[in-house]
């Protein structure tokens, strides 16, 4: 079956809601909330960040989908302080995995931070996520010497990684 990438639209909060549950699910200590709090929001939330993701231009989501079901997400920000281009909440199921999903995502959100001015990308992964730091590495992000306690257990650490164009 094909595997879709696309920004998501402004309909689109149940299939993020989904996706985000789904990826909290398989691996609950890899992002920045817990499965319980995302779990307990009220769909309007979702619903509200499909709209603002489709539309903002500092902020975005991009899903992998598969016959109308999300398979995968990424997500790709500025920050506001310094400017600075991120991408975050990365995951692909279990399902589809060793397909180049992945690659897919980041590429997608590379292109839409690069054509906003984006020449760094940074993203944060955990120290404990080994699959995750070597998917970056391979995609070529560097890890920096910046660590904080990740968000969602401050006693795991996180890494600041960055990648090039």
């Amino acid at each position: 079956m094909i595997i879709e990438i696309h920004r998501i639209n402004e309909d689109e909060g149940m299939l993020l809601r989904t996706v985000r549950l789904a990826a909290l699910t398989d691996s609950p200590g890899a992002f920045g909330a817990k499965l319980e709090d995302e779990r307990k929001k009220p769909m309007v939330e979702f619903e509200e960040a499909a709209r603002s993701h489709s539309q903002s231009e500092k902020s975005t989501t991009f899903l992998a989908t598969q016959s109308n079901s999300a398979v995968g997400q990424i997500g790709a920000f500025f920050e506001t302080t310094e400017g600075r281009a991120y991408i975050c909440a990365m995951w692909v199921s279990p399902k589809v995995r060793r397909q180049a999903i992945g690659t897919r995502l980041f590429n997608a959100a590379a292109e839409w931070l690069h054509q906003r001015g984006a020449e760094q990308i940074h993203a944060w992964v955990a120290d404990s996520n080994e699959a995750a730091i070597e998917f970056y590495r391979q995609l070529g992000f560097v890890a920096t010497e910046t660590k904080m306690p990740l968000l969602s257990d401050p006693s795991e650490l996180e890494t600041l990684y960055v990648y090039s164009s």
